[in-house]
């Protein structure tokens, strides 16, 4: 049976005042919990995690149809949502963990909860987000002096929870947490895109060449990734020629040999590219980096 514990801290909200979006606080916890209903409704963001089935619960009014708390399965609260829990029928002890936050509207997180009950459910089925609430945990119950460790790991709950998830058919607040990155359709096709200049910087190539690679028409290529990106193919082709050949050029590498390198033509058309993209001729740009020259 597992032991009964608390690892956490709720931080000291003043003194890391400014800081958006804020842990709040982080926990872990076992405990053996008796048959009741709470009901909750926090001035702040939640995410409340089952390690274990812990009962029931329903959100956004008490007519609501009770919904399993299943294993793995993290909910979003947004401030003012009220919520209730059922412990009935649930075999103690229970582990669960929640973090609570500020500032959930600047990282994004609304996008999970845009439905008429204010909450979401994301399935976590490997566990991925529980390494993490767990870690959270473990850094919070040092107190204050970690709280820039604690918002680190927040920082990177953010960053799965829009990376790696993805709705679910099940219904309008269901979520799932995958162990890959979630790309659409675009990022991947502008992916695919940097990856052909990235294997042919050296190389004098044209739109067609790229279009030709994608099985695409010259119109889809440039009009698609330019509404991705912001920029043409071939401005994004001439900046990844233009970092390869800075860092050559710090190596010690000569202009003539940069220039070949990142596919310019030769030494006088890569250093008229250089400066109208750096504004400085190659030899300045060195000289500016590396005074001792």
């Amino acid at each position: 049976m597992k032991k009964l514990s608390y690892i956490g801290h709720s931080f000291d909200r003043r003194q890391f005042d400014g800081v958006e979006p804020k842990i709040l606080s982080a926990a872990s916890v076992t405990k053996n919990t008796e048959e009741k209903i709470s009901q909750f409704r926090h001035p702040f963001w939640v995410i409340d995690y089952s390690v274990s089935a812990c009962g029931h619960f329903k959100a956004g009014s008490s007519k609501s149809a009770w919904i399993p708390r299943e294993k793995n399965e993290a909910h979003i609260y947004r401030p003012g949502t009220a919520y209730w829990e059922k412990r009935t029928k649930t075999r103690n002890p229970i582990e669960s963990r929640y973090i609570t936050f500020s500032g959930g509207d600047n990282a994004g997180l609304d996008i999970f909860v845009q439905n008429s009950k204010a909450f979401a459910v994301i399935s976590d089925p490997c566990e991925i987000l529980n390494k993490l609430l767990y870690e959270i945990s473990v850094e919070a119950s040092g107190g204050d002096k970690n709280f820039w460790r604690a918002q680190a790991i927040f920082a990177r709950i953010i960053d799965i929870l829009h990376k790696n998830t993805m709705k679910a058919k099940s219904g309008e607040n269901s979520w799932i947490l995958s162990s890959a990155e979630i790309k659409t359709e675009n990022e991947l096709f502008a992916e695919k895109v940097t990856a052909y200049l990235k294997d042919n910087l050296s190389r004098a190539i044209e739109l067609q060449d790229i279009s030709r690679h994608l099985n695409v028409s010259l119109s889809t290529l440039s009009h698609k990734y330019a509404s991705i990106t912001g920029e043409s193919p071939l401005r994004t082709l001439m900046s990844m020629r233009i970092s390869m050949a800075k860092a050559l050029l710090l190596q010690g590498e000569s202009l003539k040999a940069t220039a070949m390198r990142t596919g310019f033509y030769d030494e006088f058309h890569f250093s008229k590219v250089f400066k109208k993209i750096t504004a400085y001729p190659p030899k300045k740009y060195l000289k500016n980096m590396m005074p001792d020259l």
